[in-house]
This record gives structure tokens, sequence and C-alpha cells, in this order.
């Protein structure tokens, strides 16, 4: 068990295509620490979606409601 928590989800997946952070690594990432013994299915933490009130600190708005 890890000193710590990692944040991680199958259903936050977001494939953008051709790109120098390509989505796929982070499922790579869970699969090798879990395959490795580094962590274990219970140093993960699902997150909740962010609230609008969360992500209008960052955007504006117009960004929100479009």
């Amino acid at each position: 068990m890890l000193p710590f928590k990692l944040i991680y989800s199958d259903y936050y997946y977001l494939p953008i295509g051709a790109h120098v952070f390509p989505a796929e690594k982070y499922g790579r990432i869970h699969d090798r620490l879990l395959e490795s013994g580094v962590a274990e299915p219970s140093d993960f933490l699902t997150p909740n979606p962010a609230l609008d009130r969360d992500v209008l600190l960052v955007h504006t708005p117009r960004y929100v409601e479009k």
C-alpha cells in the first residue's frame, strides 16, 4: 500500500487523437503500477466530476455554457 493515493478512472478517458500526451498512456501507467506491484487497487481513488463552480474558477462563463 502506498503512503498516498493515486487518482485514476477508466471513465475519464478522452481520446484526443494524435498528441504529444496520448490519453492511452494513463491507462497503461495504471495497469503497469498494478502489474508490477508498485500499487494496489486500494491505492487508487476515482475522482468526482468537476462542478461548474469549480470550472468557472479557471474558465469564462461563456466557455462553460458552450
